[in-house]
């Protein structure tokens, strides 16, 4: 039978439901039809086969693969009504929240796809592809610190198990690196001394120098990069290509990464261009590391430079009065963290300082609208807070406040 050849195989598994022998399996079997069905997107038809098994079962992946097809025929309103007590069940709410991030995903609303997914891992935290979709979803969202939580905790439950693999140590120094890179000196060092820990310790395991040889290297040149040792950075990685072969997508990601910290455009661009051909498929994976793909060719072709740099060089440029510079520079920097409260805060006094002088362009303006939301929308100190209003109220902005998570308790808001 041809790989994926759902017809056939349907075919076939309505032939055992009419044998007797094989009742014990029919379940199983009923189910496998189901999931033809949704595979097949013959939503219609997949819509009353479940609800026909409805009337004379009760189990988890019915009242699921109904909702499926109803979300998928945008049928929100009974879709709601079902969502409503699946999430009361404790058999169905995870698969809910993993139902509901899926819908999100195609209707490229990742945020709220992000919401539902770690709800979904708080609830069962120690599946371990779950948590791989979470962290697909945290890099999707620049969410660093959730990124990183997620790769602990699948190194942390992978332990002793078929799962475990010195891979998953790497990714999570790899994280720790990603979030060093995003904040300030002192929170930034703390990160960066706990990657080189666990870096040596790696490095010190029988094996792993020759096993994991040219990925130790992209690691530690990251590091020395972040010490502003740039130059040894480069001698790290004069004898790596551009080339993906036998590399893994993190491999892969992490080594675009370093190229892009040490300068190296055209090596970047190639390696992302490389890793999209390799990803197709309307998987939930696929799915979302295409859009990080995608959205990671677009930021490191057109931003040079890493989070931590860009705020030093707006630090520099607005003590010395260069304000559009200045502007630049935290309009990048909260491109790449795009959830951090104090580039956006700097960001509204440099735009708030640029009002008082000569005005501000649409673009200025906007830009100064999507800082204040995110301020407005995070926890701030009492002076953070005190900042933000009176930033707001010179340059005279309206925000809107409204938080599109607050959409799912009930569904989903039409999209």
């Amino acid at each position: 039978m041809q790989i994926c050849d759902y017809s056939t195989a349907m075919y076939y598994a309505e032939r055992q439901l009419k044998d007797p022998s094989l009742c014990e399996y029919h379940t199983k079997i009923k189910r496998l039809i189901g999931d033809c069905l949704l595979q097949l997107r013959d939503y219609e038809t997949a819509e009353d086969y479940f609800r026909k098994l409805l009337q004379s079962m009760d189990h988890a992946w019915v009242h699921i693969g109904l909702t499926r097809s109803l979300l998928r025929q945008d049928e929100l309103e009974e879709a709601q009504l079902l969502v409503d007590d699946l999430l009361q069940r404790p058999d169905t709410r995870f698969l809910t929240f993993d139902l509901l991030a899926q819908y999100f995903i195609e209707k490229e609303q990742f945020d709220i796809a992000y919401e539902q997914m770690k709800e979904a891992s708080r609830l069962a935290p120690r599946n371990i592809e779950r948590n791989k979709r979470l962290w697909d979803l945290a890099r999707l969202n620049h969410d660093k610190a959730g990124q990183l939580s997620a790769v602990q905790n699948m190194a942390k439950y992978a332990k002793n198990s078929i799962h475990d693999s010195p891979q998953l140590t790497l990714n999570v120094i790899r994280s720790t690196i990603d979030l060093a890179t995003s904040l300030g000196n002192s929170d930034g060092e703390k990160y960066l001394k706990r990657a080189e820990h666990e870096l040596d310790e790696l490095r010190q395991q029988k094996g792993m120098q020759s096993q994991f040889s040219e990925q130790i290297d992209v690691v530690k040149s990251r590091v020395l990069c972040l010490r502003d040792d740039k130059r040894e950075a480069e001698k790290l990685m004069e004898g790596c290509s551009a080339s993906t072969e036998g590399l893994s997508m993190e491999d892969s990601l992490d080594k675009m990464k370093a190229f892009h910290e040490l300068g190296m455009r055209e090596h970047c661009v190639s390696i992302l261009d490389k890793l999209r051909k390799q990803i197709e498929g309307d998987t939930f994976t696929s799915q979302v590391v295409n859009e990080y793909l995608n959205q990671e060719s677009i930021e490191r072709t057109e931003i040079q430079f890493t989070t931590k740099e860009l705020k030093q060089m707006a630090a520099v440029n607005y003590k010395e009065n260069r304000l559009i510079p200045a502007y630049n520079n935290l309009r990048q920097a909260l491109t790449l963290s795009p959830k951090d409260k104090q580039i956006a805060l700097s960001l509204l006094k440099v735009i708030t300082q640029m009002h008082l002088d000569n005005g501000l362009s649409e673009e200025q303006m906007n830009s100064a609208q999507r800082a204040a939301k995110l301020l407005c929308a995070e926890e701030l100190s009492a002076t953070q807070a005190e900042k933000r209003d009176q930033y707001i109220a010179r340059i005279g902005i309206e925000v809107d406040v409204t938080n599109a998570a607050d959409l799912v308790g009930v569904v989903v808001a039409k999209v």
